[in-house]
Parts: C-alpha cells; structure tokens; sequence
C-alpha cells in the first residue's frame, strides 16, 4: 500500500495494482479467469497484451484464435499496438493455429492463452520458418518508425514498453 497526497492535506491508501492502473497500466488475468484474483494469477500490462491474453470469441468460426478462413486457406493474424500481423496461409487451420501461437510467443512471449495444437515436426518445421520472417518483418518496420520518430523528436514507441 502506497500514500498518494490528496488535496487539504489528506492522503489516500492505494494499493500497488491500483497504482499501475492509475499510470496507464492494466492489471491482467494470466489463466483468463476474471474472478481468479489471487497474487500469482496478477500481473500489470499494457492494454495491447491484456487484449492479446484473452480467449476466442464466441463467434468465432474456425475454433481457433488468430485463425481465420481465406477461400480456400487458412489465414493467421496476431495484433501488436495497433498493427495487424499477417503470420501467413495455411493449408488446414490447425497448421495456422499453431502460427499464431508461435507468433504470439515471439511476440508477447510465453504467458497468454495459446490454441495448444499438435503437429508433425516437418509441418512445425516450415511454420516456425514462416512464422519467424513474418515477425522480423514487424519488427523492422517498427525500428524504422522509431528511428523516424527519434529524428522528429517524438518518443518512439518502445520507450513506452
């Protein structure tokens, strides 16, 4: 618990989740479970990583997070800060299930909720080769932002996170 000054000379008690949601933060359910409120299921993140924290939809068709069908394939997405990530075309959705998990791990990294899906080594091989220019892609266009924004004089966005 923290003492934040108030006006008239009072003081609030705050507790630390409290104050990170009041500098911008939001506290986030690790295993999704909203009522699960215990300390280790607690942690603080940007409002981009809650979003990508949480559960499929209901409406969603393909039972499968990030999975969507495109004519005759299946594509992957994932979102970062705004930008839609296009992790590529599979030939089944389970295939680009599995993309967007290993997207997501390179990405946010290992906490989150994930499609779980079992593949053979040879289909995992070729996805997580994919999977990995389609990530350095993202991540070169966000350096050349930054460095733009640091020529500006604006804060990049990296400095944020």
């Amino acid at each position: 618990m923290k003492l934040i000054p108030l006006t008239q000379g009072k003081f609030a008690e705050v507790s630390n989740w409290q104050l990170e949601r009041i500098i911008g933060f939001e506290t986030d359910h690790i295993d999704s479970n909203g009522l699960n409120n215990q300390d280790g299921n607690l942690r603080s993140v940007t409002h981009s990583v809650n979003k990508a924290n949480m559960k499929a939809p209901v409406s969603n068709t393909s039972g499968f997070k990030g999975v969507s069908k495109c004519q005759r394939y299946w594509g992957s997405w994932i979102m970062k800060d705004g930008i839609s990530i296009s992790l590529g075309y599979y030939n089944s959705k389970e295939e680009a299930a599995f993309a967007y998990d290993e997207g997501y791990k390179r990405i946010y990294g290992e906490i989150g909720f994930f499609n779980n899906v079992i593949l053979d080594f040879e289909s995992i091989r070729k996805i997580v080769g994919k999977v990995d220019k389609q990530v350095a892609k993202y991540r070169a266009k966000l350096s050349i932002a930054n460095d733009c924004s640091r020529v500006q004089g604006s804060k990049s966005l990296t400095e944020f996170y």
